[in-house]
């Protein structure tokens, strides 16, 4: 479902793609994943999390990119989190969302399905690459891996744009996962992040997969 470009392939060999294509049955987003699961991702985080962290940096390295100056968004959820700061709740998909990627160190992207055009693709963005960001910031994606549809840009592994964010009225949805390493079993946090989805959701999985 998400074509992988042979240049970032090169750049990380063990790199994969995963993606969960599904519906919401449950569209009143009266409940959000409790902060105190997310709280507690990082007494239960994988051990491998530091693999994946290192993969990431190598990656971004390898693209063009100084990690310290677009951390990964698992990256800047940790260490808000190990600066006691708060973990903002948005709704149950993004929640699950943060939970997922501050339990594995995965960077995970959530993107309405009805605001992608055409099929979808990563490439690393070229010098004048960029979209306006969830909090209304230009996002600029210049030597980062970045997932784009027919149009345009939408996510990457820093930031997501406001086009494709999840809001209030969610229904046809795409989680996209991002393992930088070969630590790590897709199957372990898509099965987890589809249960938590269906527990809280109540979903319906049209597709999932991982793609090399």
């Amino acid at each position: 479902m998400i074509q992988m470009p042979p240049e970032l392939s090169a750049a990380r060999p063990s790199l994969r793609v995963g993606y969960l294509s599904y519906r919401v049955r449950n569209n009143t987003g009266a409940y959000c994943l409790p902060l105190r699961r997310m709280a507690g991702a990082a007494s239960h985080r994988d051990p491998s999390t530091q693999q994946h962290t290192e993969g990431t940096h190598k990656l971004l390295k390898a693209c063009g990119t100084a990690p310290s100056r677009y951390r990964p968004s698992y990256d800047a959820l940790s260490r808000r989190q190990l600066a006691a700061k708060p973990l903002v709740s948005v709704n149950p998909v993004v929640d699950i969302g943060n939970y997922i990627s501050l339990r594995y160190g995965v960077c995970i992207g959530s993107y309405d399905a009805n605001c992608i055009q055409g099929s979808i693709s990563f490439a690393v963005g070229s010098a004048h690459a960029q979209y306006r960001g969830i909090a209304d910031k230009a996002i600029k994606l210049e030597g980062i891996p970045a997932v784009r549809d027919d149009l345009v840009f939408f996510g990457s592994l820093h930031a997501d744009s406001r086009r494709t964010c999840v809001g209030e009225q969610r229904q046809a949805l795409l989680m996209r996962f991002f393992y930088p390493s070969e630590w790590l079993n897709p199957a372990t946090t898509q099965e987890q992040a589809g249960a938590l989805l269906d527990e809280y959701c109540s979903i319906h999985i049209s597709d999932d997969g991982v793609c090399s």
